[in-house]
């Protein structure tokens, strides 16, 4: 039940020593506060929305109380979810209600460049791999391992070329160091 109060009566049909009367007292039965108990703090992007689960402790006897929680969050980032509601009516919540959570960023999956292969001198520049790919971030390239770009190396002249690339990450996805092949 939920916390009310209950008026409580006493009374005297007198005898003959005392007179009739009639006493009367409130009390208020209130809620009892409850502890939370948080789990599923950290987690890593995903893409989906993660929100830390809590549980409502010191529960009287076999008594039931799920607990609702707010604040879901999707990106990677430092959070905070609040308890925002009981399903038992006997408790309420504690003033101390809330949690900070984490969402790391991902390490993207990256499919590498390859070498093109047949390159034969024509004068004109070739692309020297095919493009590579990644699940978060973008990919650059490189021939010199210091000046990245997005577009992909080529190269005039006869010769052996190492080729760097690398995934700069954005704000769900971890950079990835950078690598090379030879072309």
């Amino acid at each position: 039940f939920r916390s009310r109060d209950a008026e409580i009566s006493a009374t005297f049909a007198g005898d003959d020593y005392y007179m009739p009367g009639t006493v009367s007292y409130t009390l208020n039965v209130g809620q009892k506060e409850v502890g939370l108990s948080w789990s599923g703090t950290t987690f890593t992007y995903d893409g989906n929305a993660h929100l830390p689960t809590a549980t409502a402790t010191g529960l009287i006897g076999s008594d039931v109380c799920t607990v609702t929680v707010s604040g879901a969050q999707t990106n990677a980032g430092s959070y905070t979810a609040t308890a925002s509601g009981l399903s038992n009516g006997n408790y309420k919540l504690p003033a101390a209600n809330t949690v900070s959570f984490t969402i790391a960023k991902a390490t993207p999956t990256v499919t590498a460049p390859t070498a093109k292969t047949g390159l034969a001198y024509n004068g004109a520049a070739q692309a020297l791999v095919n493009a590579g790919s990644t699940t978060g971030g973008t990919m650059e390239y490189s021939l010199d391992g210091t000046t990245y770009s997005t577009a992909i190396p080529s190269a005039t002249n006869v010769g052996t070329y190492t080729v760097y690339y690398r995934v700069v990450g954005n704000a769900n996805y971890n950079d990835v160091a950078p690598q090379k092949l030879t072309v």
